[in-house]
């Protein structure tokens, strides 16, 4: 049963890409009552989002919402796969809409979700959403999101896209448009990608660096973490070398340890963000230079680094959650597997 739906789902996303819309939407439904039946709640997400995609190319947005929502009602947080393509085809379905600024956000989300997953062909279909969406209003960063799909994209041998990047990559050279100052609105939109990013302490970071990497004046960015031994190490960087950022973090824990921070960071040109949450393990954020601790618009990006606490706090509350989930199960396994050990199988 595992296989035929498996099975029934790839036929559909076959069909879907081949254009052949009615096919694929039967081929969707059938795997998601399938599944339905025998509560595999994995499979059937991502047969919804074949629905999902069908609808937006049939111009149904509202039946695309729903699917979408419908898919997120069953809390796949733990699915970077259909996490990401949720975004990637809400992104669409916006552009659709015409609403540049909300579909850059979804693709943004998408980009972040794809690149923690490793799912190297997402990531790379979310860079080409990306440059092509902010084309014409700002062509230097849509030129780097171009360049980054079509080297995947070749590496891969996904000749048809490439060979597409490369005309729009031609097409951009006569393109040359002053940088568009970040509104407020676009602020509000950054918190929301934060908000949003709380599927995994990990995704939460790089959303953070994502954003600072487009959105801010910062050159460098680093993410320290705690390890084991509760020191900081670079868990996300931008823009260092391994033994550069290693050394860096090194050298500011030593400087918080002896009172010294401040000297320290001015020393070296750079800002330390200390991030705190109640019922999380603390990090830290560096900006080199200190000037780049900025966003585009020149506002403080301190806002931000308050949803990400909050986000931190919710991450560490939902691993609580899971970890004691799990010694439930295992703790009922024990009692009950000399009783009835099929009935923990999986389906």
């Amino acid at each position: 049963m595992l296989i035929s739906k498996q099975a029934l789902r790839n036929l559909a996303r076959c069909l879907l890409l081949q254009g052949k819309l009615s096919e694929a939407k039967e081929r969707a439904q059938e795997t998601i009552e399938i599944c339905h039946r025998i509560n595999e709640r994995q499979i059937a997400n991502m047969a919804s989002l074949v629905l999902a995609e069908v609808y937006l190319r049939e111009n149904k947005f509202s039946e695309c919402e729903r699917e979408l929502a419908a898919i997120e009602a069953t809390d796949p947080s733990s699915d970077f796969f259909v996490l990401g393509n949720i975004q990637r085809i809400r992104g669409l379905l916006f552009l659709q809409e015409a609403d540049e600024e909300l579909a850059v956000h979804h693709f943004s989300r998408s980009l972040t979700i794809f690149e923690t997953a490793e799912d190297v062909y997402h990531t790379a279909l979310a860079h080409y959403l990306l440059g092509k969406t902010i084309a014409h209003e700002q062509p230097d960063r849509a030129r780097n999101h171009l360049i980054s799909a079509n080297e995947i994209f070749r590496k891969l041998g996904v000749k048809l896209l490439a060979a597409e990047i490369e005309s729009l990559l031609e097409r951009l050279k006569l393109v040359h448009t002053p940088k568009k100052r970040v509104s407020s609105a676009s602020s509000q939109l950054l918190m929301l990608r934060l908000a949003e990013a709380t599927a995994s302490r990990e995704l939460l970071f790089r959303e953070l660096v994502a954003v600072l990497q487009q959105e801010s004046r910062a050159q460098k960015i680093i993410v320290a973490d705690v390890n084991e031994q509760k020191r900081f190490y670079p868990f996300i960087t931008h823009g260092y070398v391994p033994n550069e950022s290693m050394g860096l973090v090194a050298k500011v824990e030593e400087a918080q340890q002896k009172d010294n921070l401040d000297v320290f960071a001015k020393t070296k040109n750079v800002q330390v963000f200390p991030l705190r949450a109640p019922n999380a393990a603390p990090a830290l954020l560096i900006i080199a230079p200190a000037s780049g601790a900025v966003l585009n618009d020149d506002s403080s990006f301190q806002p931000l680094l308050r949803v990400v606490e909050l986000g931190m706090d919710v991450c560490a509350l939902r691993d609580k959650d899971k970890s004691t989930h799990s010694e439930q199960d295992t703790s009922a396994f024990t009692s009950q597997s000399l009783i009835v050990p099929y009935r923990f199988n999986s389906p």
